[in-house]
């Protein structure tokens, strides 16, 4: 029985802010994170949150057989109060559902993503829905103040897909290599050692797919990988042999930074709008604490977009000077 995705929407804020903007509004060089490879960010601003941008991307989706929504996130609106409740009231779905909020850094989209499609495959559902949504911050001055990005995904998962997902592999270690307590109002980084987890994690996740598959790199005409930077995926495909051709359907990170938990989503929703039919879409997230989720996507279908196309939408951000970016931040009366 093929099960996998029939729809999907894609949302991200209408503004960005280019690294010269982030680097005078930190009083630091312009050079200084030059390495990171992320030429702007997408800027979400003060009334914009991870439940807006959820709704916008979920918000044209088919929901009359829709038994269950789980929102993937690490910035939710709440800490008590769920969001996929909230989402489910919004795009008006039937009130006989199971809804739950995910939480694992920036892979719980795909842990979303994942219990739809055990939903589903379980005849607990229908059709299922999956929205991953993130507003990530960073402190002043951190890399993360100069990568840490906005945006949403959701998909509709059911047995008539335009996408398969046909194999599916988790990988998961204990590593304190990025955190945020209760209380703080950004995560704090463990510098070096949090690119050699990520390193460690995501090829191990990759690894342990093709292994299952019995499948090389070379059969996927896409790759996706996690992108908390434009550096850290290149050591990745460095190491597995991953090609820049592979991976330039879904490299959205220059232009819209690191969208967390919607990261992989936005960038295997990138592939599908490019992607020909039968192509292999090979998608690794990655999230801190440490874990990855590693799957096979193959388009069987003609886009089942909802939404304008993300690198439509990409193109049509306005690019932010230091007086709108003030002005779009402020504080909501």
């Amino acid at each position: 029985m093929a099960i996998g995705i029939q729809e999907y929407g894609v949302a991200i804020p209408g503004f960005c802010a280019q690294q010269e903007l982030l680097a005078e509004l930190a009083g630091q060089p312009k050079t200084l994170y030059a390495g990171l490879g992320v030429s702007q960010k997408s800027i979400p601003g003060t009334a914009t949150d991870s439940l807006t941008l959820g709704l916008r991307a979920a918000s044209s989706l088919t929901t009359q057989k829709a038994g269950c929504l789980f929102f993937g996130s690490e910035t939710p609106l709440y800490a008590v109060n769920p969001t996929s409740s909230m989402i489910v009231d919004g795009i008006g779905m039937d009130t006989n559902c199971q809804t739950a909020d995910v939480e694992f850094a920036c892979k719980a989209g795909t842990v979303a993503l994942d219990m739809a499609l055990c939903h589903v495959a379980t005849g607990r559902s229908q059709s299922g829905i999956a929205v991953a949504s993130d507003c990530a911050t960073g402190k002043v001055g951190d890399p993360l103040h100069y990568t840490a990005g906005a945006g949403a995904a959701a998909f509709l998962v059911g047995k008539t897909p335009i996408a398969t997902i046909e194999s599916w592999q988790s990988y998961s270690v204990h590593r304190l290599d990025f955190w945020r307590s209760n209380k703080a109002d950004h995560p704090i980084h463990a510098g070096a050692h949090s690119n050699e987890t990520y390193i460690e994690v995501v090829c191990g996740a990759l690894q342990l797919l093709l292994n299952e598959t019995q499948s090389k790199i070379a059969d996927y005409a896409h790759v996706i990988l996690h992108q908390p930077n434009a550096k850290l995926p290149l050591k990745v495909a460095q190491k597995m042999v991953i090609t820049r051709a592979q991976l330039a359907a879904g490299w959205l990170v220059p232009l819209i930074g690191n969208t967390y938990a919607a990261c992989i989503p936005l960038g295997l929703c990138a592939a599908l709008d490019e992607a020909k039919i039968g192509d292999k879409i090979l998608c690794c997230s990655y999230g801190s604490g440490a874990g990855a989720d590693a799957f096979v996507v193959t388009k069987k279908a003609e886009s089942g977009c909802k939404t304008m196309p993300i690198r439509e939408q990409i193109a049509a951000m306005q690019v932010l000077d230091a007086q709108a970016y003030n002005e779009i931040n402020r504080p909501l009366s």
